[in-house]
């Protein structure tokens, strides 16, 4: 299993442990967003090359702390992308089915602080992943050197 199919595969364990959606209407979610994977747009910054995974997570802090403002605006206000690299990946991120956050959002039948609940667990999924992710690079950095 990929890297974007864990990790939402624990967006959605988030959303049923939380008790956001049952785990039938789950499985309906994830059935459609199947055919063709939304990609989250700071994961497209990063293929990109236009961010870091530490640059998307002082981002996505800042969003926590201002969320109606949109990742790619925060990018470009911080002086760390332009505006035609977001829209080059909003180009591309359209032309995919949405994302499981965006379809739970869309559920009528979600409760916004069970659902605050859930993310607020995928983000600590997600800060796990960025610190395996950097261990790995400086055991990599420090093989190299010897």
């Amino acid at each position: 299993m990929n890297a974007i199919a864990q990790d939402q595969d624990a967006f959605w364990r988030e959303v049923i442990d939380k008790n956001v959606l049952c785990a039938e209407r789950v499985a309906q979610h994830r059935s459609a967003a199947r055919k063709s994977p939304w990609v989250p747009l700071g994961r497209l910054l990063i293929r990109e090359g236009y961010l870091t995974v530490r640059q998307v997570m002082g981002l996505v802090a800042i969003q926590a702390e201002e969320p109606q403002v949109k990742i790619g605006d925060l990018a470009i206000r911080e002086g760390l992308c332009t505006p035609k690299q977001i829209k080059r990946c909003l180009d591309v991120q359209s032309q995919s089915e949405p994302g499981p956050i965006e379809v739970v959002l869309r559920d009528e039948d979600v409760s916004s602080g069970q659902l605050v609940k859930a993310l607020v667990g995928y983000i600590h999924h997600l800060e796990g992943r960025i610190l395996t992710l950097e261990e790995e690079q400086q055991d990599i950095r420090e093989v190299a050197v010897v």
